[in-house]
């Protein structure tokens, strides 16, 4: 594609400068950029954006893709840089170039500053690959990564998998069939027998499912590092409120482990809550406890979570009455090969999962691609503004060669959003394969 004259927008505090930066600008041959930006000539050390000399616009953004900042004074007060650059930003500028002028030749001080910027080409437009909203629309709202709707999308093997999952929630649903004020009452039992253990205060559960519990489903997924693993198990919840629990963190911590999922009573340990807490089970009772990562699980987390699945019955530390009967829904969640480390992980404890599934890797799901890549394009926090229309053939085929074994659908996600971030500094709205191609 060849260059097109580009004329720059130019804003400066003085008007006799002013005059000869245009007239620099006029004489610059060729002055081509792939898209419009902006100088801003500031004369004084103590020019603010705020200065109405300037005569900028009233609008709050304008999406310029690139601004040029020249302080004319000398010496530059920092809080007044940081001020023109934090500007700079709310206009929408994705690359700020800050210079300071103080003598010579405007022309070639400009052609300098400018150089980087004039080396740049316009990157020709290929044919459509996939265009946003094409394949995938969402009425009334945008699609965000974290929502579990995104998997109902999805066909083949990913959607035998759903429905396998379908089943798995509406068997644990039969199993925990209990009104919403009988485990509001419940709980504010359990909590008033934590803050007064010395009592003794009988609890008795009104939830009635205490005889179902080997109906009560336990889900192990499997699968490579960014597969969704995350994202099953909110499906999974449903509508109910799902909790995420980073095994990880509790490594050489398993004593708060123990508190934070299965509580305390009152002044149980220093520091403690002096009310006591009934812990994240009780506190998600009926709900999704997703413990990620639970290949990293130490011998003594691996313990502490047999027992409990041995009766779903939760016993805070402090605590010598009866235990508290707990249903849950318990999600783990691992890329590691739990059941080909004998010595690590207790094979009791893989045996209590009564679902183990095992997520497939993006490589082996690229008949969905389109529908993936309509959907980070309709996703805020990968295309911003929305402001990229479509992927070029030659870019989707690229993307879709690729065998993303370093990070499944995170690797995509970022590899996106850099693209969209490289054609919005260009002026363009669509994406071609040397979008992809950078580091």
């Amino acid at each position: 594609m060849d260059k097109q004259k580009t004329t720059p927008v130019l804003y400066c505090n003085n008007e006799s400068r002013k005059k000869e930066i245009e007239n620099s600008f006029s004489s610059i041959t060729p002055l081509s950029l792939p898209t419009s930006f902006w100088t801003v000539w500031i004369c004084g050390s103590e020019a603010k954006p705020s200065f109405p000399q300037f005569n900028f616009p009233s609008t709050t953004a304008l999406n310029i893709p690139r601004i040029l900042l020249v302080f004319e004074a000398k010496p530059l007060n920092p809080d007044i840089l940081k001020a023109w650059r934090e500007w700079a930003i709310g206009k929408g500028a994705m690359d700020i170039k800050a210079e300071i002028f103080t003598s010579g030749d405007v022309k070639t001080f400009l052609e300098n500053s400018l150089k980087p910027w004039l080396s740049l080409s316009q990157k020709s437009r290929e044919e459509p690959g996939v265009k946003k909203g094409e394949w995938i629309s969402f009425p009334g709202k945008k699609a965000q990564k974290g929502d579990p709707s995104l998997l109902s999308l999805m066909v083949g093997s990913t959607g035998e998998l759903l429905s396998y999952l379908d089943w798995v929630r509406k068997d644990f649903s039969k199993a925990c069939q209990f009104k919403d004020a009988g485990r509001e009452k419940y709980l504010k039992s359990i909590a008033q027998a934590l803050k007064d253990p010395k009592q003794k205060n009988s609890v008795s559960s009104p939830l009635g499912v205490e005889n179902l519990l080997d109906h009560l489903p336990r889900v192990l997924l499997l699968g490579e590092t960014g597969v969704g693993k995350t994202l099953f198990a909110r499906y999974l919840s449903g509508v109910e409120k799902m909790v995420r629990i980073s095994i990880p963190e509790y490594l050489a911590k398993e004593d708060m482990f123990e508190y934070d999922l299965f509580g305390y009573t009152a002044h149980a340990y220093s520091g403690a809550n002096p009310d006591g807490s009934p812990g994240i089970l009780l506190n998600n009772l009926g709900g999704v406890v997703f413990l990620d990562e639970l290949g990293e699980a130490s011998p003594k987390i691996q313990q502490k979570l047999l027992a409990f699945l041995d009766d779903y019955r939760v016993r805070p530390r402090g605590w010598n009455g009866e235990p508290f009967y707990c249903p849950v829904l318990i999600v783990g969640a691992t890329n590691q090969p739990m059941d080909k480390d004998k010595e690590k992980y207790r094979n009791d404890l893989l045996q209590r999962f009564t679902h183990v599934k095992t997520i497939p890797p993006l490589r082996d799901r690229k008949a969905n691609f389109h529908m993936l890549l309509d959907c980070l394009l309709q996703n805020g926090g990968v295309n911003t503004d929305g402001a990229i229309e479509e992927v070029g053939d030659k870019a989707f085929k690229f993307l879709l060669e690729d065998q993303y074994k370093e990070g499944n659908f995170r690797e995509l996600e970022n590899r996106m959003r850099h693209a969209c971030q490289r054609a919005r500094l260009d002026g363009r709205n669509y994406l071609v394969v040397e979008d992809f191609k950078h580091p």
